[in-house]
């Protein structure tokens, strides 16, 4: 049986991890997440930050919140979210996010990534990533970018929901783009921010095709310093696999930049 509807609790601007629990539907999308206890950091600037979750990056195979670096968040509990070399897009490991059974649905199941300083004259930002959704008719999953220090909403949100239909923010709501994903097939999923004349243009791209154009973007963050990778625990059998991301900060012409992949690094503590 389809489900006639999804509600989700998220930890939304600076508000606790724990006080987002309480109660909350999807009415409202603009919203932000938040890494647990993510305490003081030190910016230093970069261009460039990707991860694939594999071994020399410090990701073991087993649960995330065992087995990843300290500067990444984490929602989930013994079972969900893992490091896994079940089916990798590239390398030999990726992230999975399947059904946390000590939580119930609509808890927040995922990652966040470090805490990133966004560099001087930008022209453009991209994030790109490998998503396969195992099958339709269980969990909505969502990506995320933010930027916690700066904003309390978002730079860009993209649902895969369970119907199958791609969703992205545009105008404080979440529209339906008319795509749906493929699934238990790998594709990227990619976003464009252009900042060139004060444009701030959004590009939504999956399987390498356009599919929406956002260029008014009043209602939006507009930088990017992290990304997020939740479900909302409506898994059946469905797992969410993802794999090689990128967020790439590219300056404006004459602006110098070191090509440094530096982190913020917060000091947090791991929900379980």
């Amino acid at each position: 049986m389809m489900q006639a509807s999804h509600t989700r609790v998220l930890a939304l601007g600076i508000l606790a991890l724990a006080t987002a629990g309480a109660s909350g539907r999807d009415d409202d999308p603009m919203r932000i997440l938040t890494a647990p206890g993510q305490g003081e950091h030190s910016p230093r600037q970069l261009s460039m930050f990707s991860v694939g979750f594999e071994s020399p990056e410090g990701f073991k195979a087993g649960l995330f919140a065992n087995n990843s670096p300290e500067a990444w968040g984490v929602f989930g509990g013994p079972n969900s979210p893992i490091i896994t070399n079940a089916n990798p897009w590239m390398g030999d490991q990726h992230l999975r996010i399947g059904k946390e059974s000590t939580l119930s649905t609509n808890s927040d199941v995922g990652v966040l990534s470090p805490d990133l300083e966004v560099p001087d004259g930008l022209e453009q930002f991209i994030f790109k990533v490998g998503v396969n959704i195992s099958r339709k008719d269980g969990a909505d999953y969502d990506l995320f970018l933010q930027s916690p220090s700066a904003s309390s909403v978002p730079a860009a949100r993209i649902k895969f929901e369970f119907t199958g239909r791609i969703l992205v923010l545009d105008d404080s709501q979440l529209v339906d783009t008319g795509f749906e994903y493929d699934p238990g097939e790998w594709r990227e999923t990619r976003v464009e921010i252009d900042y060139v004349d004060g444009a701030n243009v959004a590009t939504y791209y999956y399987g390498g095709e356009l599919i929406w154009t956002d260029s008014n973007r009043f209602d939006m963050s507009l930088y990017a310093t992290q990304f997020g990778i939740v479900s909302d625990n409506f898994n059946r059998t469905d797992v969410g696999d993802f794999d090689g991301a990128m967020m790439v900060y590219i300056p404006a012409p004459g602006v110098g930049m070191p090509l440094a992949a530096g982190l913020l690094l917060a000091t947090r503590r791991r929900r379980r």
